[in-house]
Order: structure tokens, then sequence, then C-alpha cells
């Protein structure tokens, strides 16, 4: 697995069993000099967690073989510094969802959501905590 270097373009990987969704916010990072990594679903993150360093990771809350929070905690056991760099989208605003995503500590934007709004949590949460480049 390779780590961040100067020379090697970010990476996120962006997890949504909503193609509709994860396919257009790849192609927004994409354009703004990003690599994307798009997995469709908790089993999925989890095999390219193990193959590829990711210097971020965008997820959905809500998919069918997982939660969001119980992925995080298995992401951050492969790859702990996404402990720092994740984001969660989701437009459920219950109790319940509050509460995991909360424990998590990581950033939260709701669906649906402006663009330029996603595009202000992903550079705070992922791309300031990269290393500097010179």
């Amino acid at each position: 697995m390779t780590k961040h270097t100067p020379n090697r373009t970010p990476t996120v990987l962006i997890v949504d069993d909503q193609q509709g969704v994860a396919l257009p916010i790849a192609e927004l990072l994409r354009r703004r000099g990003l690599d994307t990594i798009v997995a469709d679903s908790g089993a999925a993150a989890i095999v390219e967690l193990h193959h590829q360093w990711f210097d971020g990771l965008l997820m959905d809350f809500h998919m069918p073989d997982v939660r969001g929070d119980a992925l995080y905690a298995r992401a951050i056991t492969i790859q702990p510094h996404l402990a720092r760099r994740t984001v969660f989208l989701t437009g459920d605003v219950s109790d319940l969802v509050r509460d995991a995503l909360t424990s998590t500590g990581s950033a939260v934007v709701s669906k649906p959501f402006e663009i330029a709004e996603l595009e202000r949590v992903v550079r705070l949460v992922i791309l300031d905590k990269l290393e500097p480049q010179p």
C-alpha cells in the first residue's frame, strides 16, 4: 500500500450503494484534481482499503450490507489515519443516526447537499490534512 507522497495525487474512497450519488461525486472530485475509487457496498470498501492507500473516505451512512459507523470502525483498523479524514453523507436525521455519527467524531454532510458545501468539507477534512507539498 503506497502512502501519500508529494508526487502522488490524493485518492478518496467513495462508498455509496446509490451509483446516482456516488458517480457524480467521484466526477466532481476528479475535476478538482483528486483520484477517486467508488465502492458500492461495505464489503467492496473493505477490499479496497486492504489494497490501496486512501487519503480520505467519503461514505453514506445507510447501505444494504452495513451501517456507516460499523464500516468506519473497520476502515480505521485498516487505515488508522482515516479516523481524521472521513466524511459521512446522510439524509437521515434520526436521533439514532445523529448519535452514531457524533460518536465517530467525523464530519457529516446532509443530503441533499449543495456542491459548494461538499467541496468545503472535503477540503477541510481531507485535503487540508495532507502533508504539505513543496
